[in-house]
């Protein structure tokens, strides 16, 4: 994925995890492989029992997937997209008072 290549490895700060809240691995597997999916991904069999709280938590049944969180270190969403951040909202969103 071009996004993840050009505007997260750059950055040791951040870094972006898959996770799939398909019902069937091999949706997920077929979503990884198009566009080919670089970022590391959790395993489909590893958040078993936990798709509906996830979906429920971030609201992902109301926004649709795929769905972009940026989190704190804390796990507090700081930003919520179905387009993945800027570079530039990246850095605000890091550097910024929610931040901290």
């Amino acid at each position: 994925m071009e996004y993840y290549e050009k505007t997260i490895v750059p950055n040791p700060d951040i870094d972006m995890v898959f996770l799939s809240l398909d019902f069937e691995e091999g949706d997920m597997i077929n979503y990884l492989k198009e566009p080919k999916l670089t970022c590391p991904a959790v395993r489909f069999d590893a958040l078993e029992g936990m798709k509906k709280s996830l979906g429920s938590i971030y609201n992902a049944d109301e926004d649709g997937v795929p769905l972009y969180l940026v989190l704190d270190h804390k796990g507090t969403v700081l930003s919520r997209a179905i387009e993945h951040p800027s570079a530039e909202e990246l850095t605000k969103l890091l550097t910024g008072p929610a931040a901290k």
